[in-house]
């Protein structure tokens, strides 16, 4: 191999490696939690392919009507709840999950659901976005799927959800 194809091959793996590392979000495995609930403390959760959303950085909440139709509301979730799902952060280190999860053992399943899970707190922004059909009963996944339905456990009960137009779409 000549000095020029040998360059070019070494300049060409070390672009991807840099691209690779950019694009990878690096896990943490341990941090230090502030205590009180952070001032810029926001967050999104989306269950079963958006049927229900909470964005506490915009005040919305939406409900999937059908696959097609949305029902939007202005909905602001108060500090009391608010401060529940921080504390639910905390007990699930949710920080230590990587930006796009799929269970290391898990079944394609179809249909199934898709989890997004996005939160601001203490400058720090953390993403989860859980891949479409897949299914696992893998601890850490048993533990996600639990900490993104607990948040919506008091929520779904307040009657401007309760409200709302009942979903059409068929769920398995």
């Amino acid at each position: 191999m000549t000095k020029k194809k040998v360059f070019i091959s070494v300049g060409t793996l070390l672009v991807i490696s840099i691209i690779l590392i950019l694009n990878t979000k690096r896990v943490m495995t341990s941090y230090e939690y502030p205590e009180k609930m952070p001032e810029d403390f926001n967050f999104i959760v989306k269950l079963n392919s958006n049927e229900y959303c909470i964005n506490t950085y915009d005040n919305t909440f939406s409900k999937s009507i059908n696959w097609d139709k949305d029902t939007i509301i202005n909905y602001k979730i108060s500090n009391l709840e608010k401060n529940r799902v921080y504390q639910l952060i905390k007990e699930y280190n949710i920080i230590k999950y990587p930006n796009y999860f799929t269970p290391s053992t898990h079944v394609i399943v179809n249909p199934s659901f898709d989890y997004y899970f996005k939160s601001t707190f203490d400058s720090i922004n953390v993403e989860i976005d859980w891949e479409f059909n897949t299914e696992s009963k893998e601890k850490e996944a048993k533990l996600l799927k639990d900490f993104l339905y607990r948040i919506f456990d008091n929520i779904l009960k307040e009657e401007d959800i309760k409200n709302l137009p009942e979903t059409k779409r068929v769920s398995f």
